[in-house]
């Protein structure tokens, strides 16, 4: 049996589209995986040190902070305008306090702070918006307003007493 030159010119263009959609395959997911890492892979921190330095450099990351009162996790989001970094905080879960704080577990609030600084971000609430910061201000106004009428009531009664 004779082979048809058409036949072999067929079978080499299969085999050439074949060798090329294996290549162009491979070159998309290295675009890929590339873009990933150098654009959204986050760090994961153990420790606070490492928090503080990704956020004096603004790097991508993770940080679960464990204390006393509540656990908080921030996430370092990257450069802001100039020499601004945005930090994301969202209060998992409060430990101590009222019943009124539980209803900040699960809000969040964005910063933008200065690169450089090494101080957690809910420390200033001035350079945040979110949820979190609008709840945690109506608490704290409220926790004040209370303990003005309770003074007040303390001092009217001093008076009473003279």
């Amino acid at each position: 049996m004779k082979k048809d030159v058409n036949d072999f010119s067929e079978s080499k263009q299969d085999l050439f589209s074949r060798r090329n959609l294996v290549i162009i395959t491979f070159l998309v997911l290295f675009i890929t995986l590339t873009v990933y890492f150098l654009f959204f892979q986050v760090k994961s921190c153990k420790d606070s040190q490492c928090f503080i330095n990704s956020m004096k450099n603004c790097d991508k990351s993770l940080f679960l902070k464990q204390d006393t009162n509540a656990d908080w996790v921030y996430t370092i989001l990257g450069n802001g305008e100039r020499d601004s970094c945005f930090v994301k905080i969202q209060l998992l879960r409060l430990k101590t306090g009222s019943v009124e704080g539980e209803k900040l577990e699960g809000e969040e609030m964005t910063c933008d702070l200065k690169k450089g600084n090494n101080e957690y971000p809910e420390r200033d609430l001035t350079k945040c918006t979110g949820k979190l910061k609008e709840d945690m201000q109506e608490l704290i106004i409220q926790r004040m307003h209370s303990y003005i009428i309770e003074v007040i009531g303390e001092v009217k009664q001093g008076f009473s007493a003279v």
